[in-house]
Order: C-alpha cells, then sequence, then structure tokens
C-alpha cells in the first residue's frame, strides 16, 4: 500500500531541516572548541606571565641586598662580638624585604653569622657546619656574580628555599640570602582554569618548588617526623603533571596527553626565573573534555531550540503537506470523471438560422429515388443494337 502524498511531504521537508540543523550544530561545536583551545592558551600564556613576574618580583631584592651586603663592615668582621654589632642593620633588612628568609655571611677561615626570620623576630645564628662546605659558598666565583643554588629544604622549619649568593668586596668571604618560596605555592592557588586542573611550579631536575596543596610537599618517615628532602613531581600522585615534566624536556612546550582510562589532557610547560641559573618550569595540566565543556554547553542549547522549533512546525508542516495533496488530487479527479464532458461550442446566429431553414423545407429525396429505381423502356433503336451486339 502506498503512503500519502501528505506524508512524503512532511517527511522530506523534515528530513531536510534535519540535516541542516545537526550541520549547523556540528559546525557550531567545532567552531566553539577552536574558540576554547585558543582561549585555554591564551591562558595558559597569562599564568606563565604572572608566575614569571611573581618569580621575578620574589628574587628581585637579591642581587641588591647582596651588593650592599659585600660592603659593608660584617662581610669583613673577623671577631664575633664586630659581627652582633651589626645585627640591627641585617634585622633592617629581613623586616624590609619579607622575602628574604635569612641572611648569612662566611668566612674564608670557616666561620659563619647568618640572621634568620622567626616568628619571635630575626634570630642571630653563628658558628655551626663549615660554610665552605655549603653550595652558595664554593658555588660564588671570585669575579662578584651571583649565583644561584638549586632548591633545597631549610634544615629546621622544613620549607623550600633558594640561595643567592656571591664573593664580598675582597674576595675573602661570601654573603649569600635565602629567598623563602612558600609564597609560590599561595600564588598558585589562584590560577585554577578548571575544576581538575593540575598547576606545580619545578626545577630542571624535577623537584617541586610550589604546588597549591603544601601537604604534598611534605612527607613523614615510618617515626612520624618530616622529612627533610625535596618532593619529584612524580612523588605527587598526580600522573598528568610527571607526564608534562618529561614532555617538557625543560623548555616551552605544549602537547596533548592521552592517559590510562582514555581521558585526554592539555598539558603545558612554561620556563621562568632562568636569570641566575636554570629555568623554573611552571607544569600546568587540564583535562581537555572540561575546557571544552562550554562548546558542549552551547551545542546543548541550540539542539533543544531546534528540537522545539521542530516540535512546533511538524503540525504546521502536516496541514499544509495536507492541503498540497488534497489539491493535486482534486486536480487529478477532475480530469479522469467520465462524467465530465466538454460542452459543445454555441453556435452563432448564422448557424441557428440555417438549420432552421433545413427543417422548414420539404423533402423531395424519396419520389426522386423511386422515379431512378423504375427502369424506362429501351427504344426499337436501342433494341436492335443491343441484339447485334448479343449475337
Amino acid at each position: 500500500m502506498r503512503a500519502p502524498l501528505r506524508f512524503h511531504l512532511a517527511t522530506a521537508f523534515l528530513a531536510l531541516v534535519g540535516v541542516v540543523g545537526v550541520a549547523t550544530l556540528v559546525h557550531t561545536y567545532y567552531a566553539s572548541s577552536r574558540l576554547l583551545l585558543a582561549a585555554s592558551d591564551e591562558e595558559f600564556t597569562h599564568i606563565a606571565r604572572e608566575t614569571r613576574e611573581h618569580v621575578a618580583g620574589l628574587f628581585e631584592p637579591a642581587p641588591l641586598q647582596l651588593d650592599l651586603l659585600a660592603r659593608h663592615p660584617v662581610a669583613e668582621a673577623a671577631s664575633a662580638a664586630a659581627r652582633l654589632a651589626e645585627l640591627p642593620v641585617l634585622a633592617a633588612a629581613l623586616a624590609a624585604n619579607p622575602d628574604l628568609a635569612a641572611i648569612r655571611i662566611g668566612y674564608e677561615n670557616g666561620e659563619s653569622f647568618s640572621v634568620r626570620r622567626t616568628a619571635q623576630g630575626p634570630v642571630a645564628e653563628k658558628g655551626g657546619r663549615d660554610p665552605r662546605l655549603e653550595p652558595w659558598y664554593y658555588r660564588a666565583p671570585g669575579s662578584g656574580e651571583i649565583v644561584r643554588t638549586d632548591l633545597y629544604a631549610q634544615p629546621v622549619t622544613g620549607d623550600l628555599a633558594m640561595t643567592f649568593s656571591r664573593r664580598t668586596g675582597s674576595g675573602h668571604g661570601v654573603v649569600g640570602v635565602d629567598i623563602a618560596l612558600g609564597e609560590l605555592s599561595a600564588r598558585l592557588r589562584e590560577h585554577r582554569v578548571t575544576p581538575g586542573s593540575q598547576i606545580a611550579l619545578a626545577d630542571a631536575d624535577g623537584h617541586v618548588v610550589g604546588h597549591p596543596d603544601t601537604e604534598r610537599l611534605r612527607r613523614s618517615d615510618a617515626a612520624g617526623g618530616e622529612r627533610r628532602r625535596l618532593v619529584s613531581v612524580f612523588d605527587l600522585g598526580q600522573e598528568p603533571l610527571a607526564e608534562v615534566y618529561v614532555e617538557s624536556h625543560g623548555r616551552d612546550r605544549r602537547s596533548l596527553l592521552s592517559l590510562e582510562g582514555g581521558r585526554q589532557w592539555i598539558g603545558e610547560s612554561r620556563a621562568v626565573g632562568a636569570d641566575w641559573g636554570a629555568p623554573i618550569l611552571v607544569l600546568l595540566a587540564v583535562p581537555r573534555d572540561e575546557i571544552l565543556v562550554g562548546a558542549r554547553k552551547v551545542a546543548g542549547e541550540q539542539l533543544t531550540v531546534g528540537l522545539v522549533a521542530l516540535a512546533l512546525a511538524l503540525p504546521l508542516v502536516w496541514l499544509l503537506a495536507r492541503a498540497v495533496a488534497a489539491a493535486r488530487a482534486a486536480r487529478r479527479g477532475s480530469a479522469r470523471d467520465p462524467r465530465v464532458r466538454l460542452r459543445p461550442p454555441r453556435a452563432g446566429p448564422l448557424a441557428h438560422h440555417r438549420s432552421r431553414r433545413a427543417r422548414a423545407r420539404p423533402t423531395r429525396c424519396a419520389p426522386q429515388s423511386a422515379s431512378f429505381s423504375t427502369t424506362a423502356p429501351h427504344s426499337p433503336r436501342r433494341r436492335a443494337h443491343l441484339a447485334a451486339h448479343a449475337g
């Protein structure tokens, strides 16, 4: 049984609208995805720039303080009393620079003097380990250039720090300042691209410099005490960050990571703070599906609007298809009805007059036909002629 024409018309219209709608939806989704990915790239750049500026601001006081200390009398003081006499100057330097955790001075005879920031105020320390065995001392070149040590955990507080150092003016000692890096972790909490994003600062060796969760930077041994050791990116329990570090190779790099479970991550690494040593890497990993959640939301809204519009248009399309089908059926039925005949052409006045005259004229056909049926007798001459031919 053939389907009605209205059904074919409605189906064709709805199919056309559906194809156009799906094409528009797909185009909108991919266009929105490209825009969101481009926006995420700008966000990564913004985070790296802000982190670079913060690290630069964190390290900025160090060179100035070292230049002042290298020429200050405390750098050449030969006795403990002379060094303690300069304690107010060193305490004022710590108070003026909140990011400085300590000031160190090492002498060529193995003695040392330092002032450390504590919750109770600046505390002077003298003696202790031979500074000549410390990296901040023996790495300082004789040219007076500033060097930066690798990341380390402070022995007393366990906080992460780096030490900037240089030779004194006479070259008989080394002065250094410790920069506390706890503020970096606090700043990283402000940079969350998506709810599931991961971010960390690490040095070239993979040691974590900063992380939004500072508890991840501490480890407890079997006895319950905190280990005074550095935490690697592989110890954070965040596989995407570890993969970003592996893929970075110590330089700026962006990569698409596919981890176990099938989830894709966009990884970004940016190098910052490379003025006085190896750069610090900003490691960022963001789930790709969370970046594209906006595109899916837009696509879902468009799909909902399209389905509502299609549902509202369906009755109208059905009525229109019925009207078209009924009109077509009426035209076809009129052409096939045997009772419908064309009217004869209307006779004109002349034809009508001739018809009346023909009806009024007498008929002479019958007598004529009768006379034609009677055979007249032949004349004698005619009969003689016929007999001659017959013989």
